[in-house]
């Protein structure tokens, strides 16, 4: 994993769409695809569902009540 994956993950995660999030970041769809599923099996968690064209962060029901799917992507780069 690296800066970009985290800075592609927090995009995603602010826009919600892949297309709008891929051309913010001014790379393909299908680049940004590859790199969520790579960070998902990276970190062994999976980030986001999907709602056709929506998406959102997953929420675990483990984290403590102010903790993001942000924060816990943090802090599983950290353990590593």
């Amino acid at each position: 994993m690296n800066i970009y994956n985290l800075r592609y993950f927090v995009t995603l995660a602010r826009i919600r769409q892949y297309t709008k999030a891929a051309e913010e970041l001014c790379i393909t769809q299908p680049s940004l695809s590859h790199a969520i599923s790579q960070m998902e099996k990276e970190l062994g968690v999976k980030l986001f569902e999907k709602n056709g064209h929506k998406i959102t962060p997953v929420s675990y029901t483990h984290l403590r009540a102010h903790e993001t799917t942000e924060h816990l992507v943090c802090r599983l780069l950290l353990e590593k």
